[in-house]
C-alpha cells in the first residue's frame, strides 16, 4: 500500500512541474522515498529571532495565537491554533 502511495506521488510530482520550479529558484529538488520526504536548505551565517504568543482558553476550546520576528532580516511569522481540549 505504501509503496503504492509513493509510486502515486512520484507520477504526480514529475507532472506539476515542481522540479523546474525548484531549480529555476536556485534549491534542490525535495527528495520522495519510502522513508518519507526530505527538504533541504542552507542558511548563511546567522539570525536572532524573538517568539512571543498566548494561549485564550473559552470552556473546553483553546485558541493560541504566537508571533516571531528576526530581527537582522526583517522576517516576521505568526500563527493561530484552535484546539479541543477535555
Amino acid at each position: 500500500m505504501l509503496q503504492r502511495l509513493i509510486s502515486s506521488a512520484r507520477r504526480t510530482t514529475l507532472n506539476w512541474g515542481g522540479r523546474a520550479a525548484f531549480a529555476a529558484a536556485g534549491y534542490p529538488e525535495p527528495e520522495l522515498s519510502a522513508d518519507g520526504f526530505l527538504v533541504k536548505a542552507e542558511a548563511n551565517g546567522f539570525s536572532t529571532w524573538v517568539y512571543g504568543g498566548t494561549s485564550i482558553n473559552l470552556f473546553f476550546l483553546r485558541l493560541d495565537l504566537s508571533a516571531m520576528y528576526n530581527f537582522i532580516g526583517g522576517g516576521w511569522g505568526a500563527s493561530a491554533n484552535v484546539r479541543v481540549q477535555l
